[in-house]
């Protein structure tokens, strides 16, 4: 099942247990064309993982982050990443997975075909816009695998990424590890990270652009105009893909043109082309 939610470093004011905690938060009001002006805010419940605990708390979120008070405990708040959308189905999925050869030359291919099925738009009386909502969707698909495939390539097995990764993401850090295991096993801390790295949804793009940024020292996004298109696109891929191209107040969004679909199609090859280049440049040859 689908939850909005944010992860956040849980201090347990009870068992004084440290632990990363998903909260399930309100989703973000996204009527204003700002994306500065997304937000929601209303209550929300933390149980500790460890001593199981529950305590009540206020929740203000915005697409970039969110920040968490306890109730009853006034010195008490935690910020967490930016909530999203997400199922437990679809973390433990992505476990086993090994990021195929040629991420890029993957993306290319996906996107030559869903612009060759654009030009062939085809309407249905009774819905006009559900092919090209179907190829928007997939636009959306092939730039996140091209993100995760790409991230994951480049940071596992190098040692400057990863160690600029872990010393910049306070989540990547959070496990511990006693010096038999990693006698036992030496290759722990790759293995710990590329899980993390998995785990990710790499639909939001706000972590994304951090993980990016503090392994690679690289933006994915060019502009802010790029940006805001793109991060607008994965809220509206979400309703297509969960509700049938309606938004969670039952209002069929019917803007899913030819036109929009190419410009949001075209913000993202500037986004891969960007990523692919800047590696490529950075490479040791």
């Amino acid at each position: 099942m689908q939850r909005f939610e944010t992860t956040i470093m849980f201090l347990c004011p009870e068992c004084e247990d440290a632990s990363k905690v998903d909260v399930e938060v309100p989703e973000l009001n996204i009527s204003s064309d700002r994306f500065s002006e997304h937000y929601s805010e209303g209550w929300v419940e933390i149980t500790c993982p460890n001593c199981e605990c529950c305590f009540d708390a206020d929740a203000t979120c915005y697409y970039h982050g969110s920040e968490i008070k306890l109730h009853d405990y006034e010195q008490q708040s935690f910020s967490g990443d930016g909530p999203m959308y997400s199922s437990s189905e679809e973390d433990d999925y992505w476990h086993g997975y090994i990021p195929p050869e040629g991420s890029y030359e993957i993306f290319r291919v996906t996107y030559s075909q869903v612009l060759a099925l654009l030009k062939q738009h085809v309407e249905v009386d009774d819905d006009e816009q559900i092919f090209t909502r179907m190829l928007f969707s997939q636009l959306i698909s092939a730039m996140e695998a091209f993100l995760s495939d790409t991230l994951i390539t480049n940071v596992i097995g190098s040692d400057e990424a990863t160690k600029a990764l872990l010393s910049k993401d306070k989540h990547a850090n959070q496990q511990k590890f006693s010096i038999r295991a990693f006698a036992e096993n030496p290759k722990l801390v790759e293995e710990t990270l590329k899980k993390y790295l998995l785990d990710i949804l790499y639909h939001n793009l706000a972590k994304v652009r951090f993980l990016y940024s503090a392994a690679l020292n690289l933006d994915i996004f060019l502009n802010e105009d790029d940006e805001n298109a793109l991060l607008k696109a994965v809220d509206y891929r979400h309703d297509c893909v969960h509700r049938n191209g309606y938004d969670k107040d039952g209002k069929k969004l019917d803007f899913f043109t030819k036109v929009y679909v190419e410009e949001v199609g075209e913000a993202i090859e500037r986004m891969v082309e960007s990523v692919h280049s800047s590696l490529e440049k950075d490479a040791p040859f």
